[in-house]
């Protein structure tokens, strides 16, 4: 029986006190739930434990609203990534409060724990996933109860030689980069000295694919390895996934590979006793029922003792011969093949049977009507094949010609529309503008000093820099008819049509506030700290007709005036008038 059974069984309770929650009433609309997950969608463990909640918010029996925040701390540093996840859940929750907040693993909880104050007040916590959890990890947060992730590495390693009885050798991979890998390290000490009485162990420490290849080429074959931690490696642009260290390793071990987590069971690796998700998640998610039942969750202990699952890989078994006599009672065998029989019983019987009326038929036919039938059989098949495949074709082709008409009218780094894109819907604005005598205001906005920023910060940043004030223009211009587009390096173009220039010069300084309220520092800039735009802008009156060509020029003409006047300023002229500096 798994620990969620348990742990429900002593749940049935609930039910009527569920009922007299105000949170979980049915006149107060769905439950709203919060689900921060420290990573990315598609990332097994946890998605693992979002599935585990969705299953047991589904057999409560109340509507539920789940939102889920992803964090992305797997694949990105998510220190940098933090300020930007501060603003976006400001601007998300100002007005949506949740009923509860759940997190996964130690990044989401240690977010939750600096912004909850700020974003929830008073919103109970409850988190899955942390590990190596201690009651002084909460300080001074209430109403707050969880799930700990500990490994018990005695258990799991006395597991796997019970499997291999004739072990002499361990090795044993670690890292240190994050907190949560070093706190597994330090809590495996005590287990690896015991294991030195009766085995060499080797400590693999931050190291990279070609060290850990080194050092396990000099044990003995009758070796075993376990995976703990991560690869000192890195790759371009980001950080490998745990699955990809686990290949990169599993890779260059003769020995079967251990493991603690069922993601490295997609490396390869040969099994474990494992710390799964999906029960991380159901009992994050009862004691989330327990609280918007009523109870208070400081009245419900954290759960110390993590669920485990004896869980090994056929291929790797089958790769290292190890019957599944040896393995564990109740262990589970993922991707064992099943015998013909087993698997096509049914329809093997269903064939045979068919095939014994078949050749009882056919004996009573003529040879060439049985001829003919197969004949009229296979042309029909084929056509049907053949008109999937066109099918398939064209609507593969549909889909390409979708993509390339959407990568050639948008810029790939903003998102924004691109120079092709802005000279041909200019020219549209335009040709209408003339039709029907309307005014048409365009502006340029710089970047000011942007080469230093590039210089003083990176490309990268740079980069980073030039997608935040895109996005910043685009909340600026909130017309359907409004066309913001990049003009080329840190140049943007925003075109206004039925705009004179008094609304002109209101979006002009709209676009100087959202820049400044970025709030980007830069200290290679010669007039602020903080990043700021000039802005040139031009107006034609209905009464003028121009060019696009000529639009553009007089507009570049007031930007180059606003930058040689100082900067961080806004210079518009109306066509056939005069200019002004703001």
């Amino acid at each position: 029986m798994s620990l969620y059974m348990v742990i429900s069984a002593h749940m049935l309770p609930f039910a009527s006190a569920a009922a007299a929650s105000p949170a979980l009433s049915s006149g107060a609309g769905p439950v709203r739930v919060l689900y921060i997950n420290s990573y990315h969608p598609g990332y097994e463990w946890s998605d693992g434990i979002q599935a585990g909640v969705q299953e047991v918010l589904d057999s409560a029996g109340y509507e539920t609203e789940l939102t889920v925040e992803y964090l992305d701390a797997l694949r990105f540093d998510h220190t940098q990534l933090q300020a930007s996840q501060v603003r976006l859940i400001s601007a998300k929750y100002q007005n949506y409060q949740p009923d509860i907040i759940l997190t996964s693993d130690n990044y989401a909880f240690d977010f939750m724990k600096e912004y909850r104050e700020v974003f929830f007040p008073g919103v109970p916590l409850i988190f899955s996933g942390y590990n190596n959890f201690s009651m002084d990890v909460l300080g001074k947060m209430q109403d707050v109860t969880g799930v700990n992730e500990e490994i018990d590495y005695a258990a799991a390693i006395q597991m796997a030689l019970s499997v291999h009885p004739d072990t002499r050798a361990l090795a044993f991979l670690f890292s240190t980069r994050d907190v949560s890998s070093r706190r597994n390290y330090e809590t495996a000490k005590p287990v690896l000295r015991e294991l030195r009485n009766d085995y060499e162990v080797v400590e693999l420490l931050d190291m990279g694919q070609a060290e850990i290849a080194e050092r396990l080429a000099l044990m003995p074959s009758d070796s075993l390895l376990f995976m703990a931690g991560q690869t000192a490696d890195q790759a371009v642009g980001r950080h490998y996934s745990r699955i990809e260290h686990g290949e990169r390793v599993v890779s260059v071990s003769p020995f079967p590979m251990y493991s603690f987590w069922p993601f490295y069971l997609q490396s390869g690796a040969v099994g474990g006793r494992l710390i799964t998700g999906e029960e991380q998640g159901r009992v994050m998610a009862l004691m989330a029922l327990k609280v918007l039942g009523g109870e208070d969750p400081d009245d419900i202990p954290v759960m110390m003792t993590s669920p485990t699952q004896d869980i090994f890989n056929y291929p790797q078994l089958k790769r290292f011969q190890i019957s599944s006599d040896r393995l564990p009672p109740g262990a589970v065998i993922q991707d064992m093949p099943e015998t013909l029989w087993v698997k096509y019983r049914l329809w093997l019987i269903a064939g045979l049977i068919f095939l014994a009326v078949q050749s009882m038929l056919i004996l009573m036919l003529y040879r060439n009507i049985r001829a003919r039938k197969k004949a009229i059989a296979a042309l029909f098949h084929e056509r049907s094949q053949l008109e999937s495949r066109v099918s398939e074709r064209t609507e593969a082709l549909q889909k390409a010609n979708l993509r390339l008409k959407k990568i050639s009218m948008e810029d790939g780094l903003t998102g924004l529309a691109n120079r092709r894109y802005l000279d041909q819907a200019l020219g549209r604005e335009v040709v209408r503008r003339d039709r029907h005598a309307a005014e048409l205001s365009l502006m340029l906005i710089d970047i000011d000093y942007f080469k230093q920023f590039n210089d003083i910060y990176g490309h990268l940043e740079g980069d980073a820099c030039l997608q935040e004030v895109a996005l910043a223009l685009q909340e600026t211009c909130v017309r359907d008819s409004d066309i913001v587009a990049r003009f080329g390096g840190e140049e943007f173009v925003i075109v206004m049509p039925n705009t004179g220039y008094s609304g002109g010069q209101r979006v002009a300084g709209k676009v100087m506030q959202q820049v400044a309220s970025l709030d980007i520092y830069h200290s290679g800039s010669d007039i602020s700290e903080r990043l700021t735009v000039s802005v040139g802008m031009v107006t034609v009156p209905a009464d003028i007709s121009l060019t696009q060509h000529a639009i553009i020029e007089l507009a570049d003409e007031q930007l180059y005036l606003a930058k040689g006047t100082g900067r961080n300023r806004i210079c518009a002229c109306l066509a056939g008038g005069n200019q002004v500096t703001a």
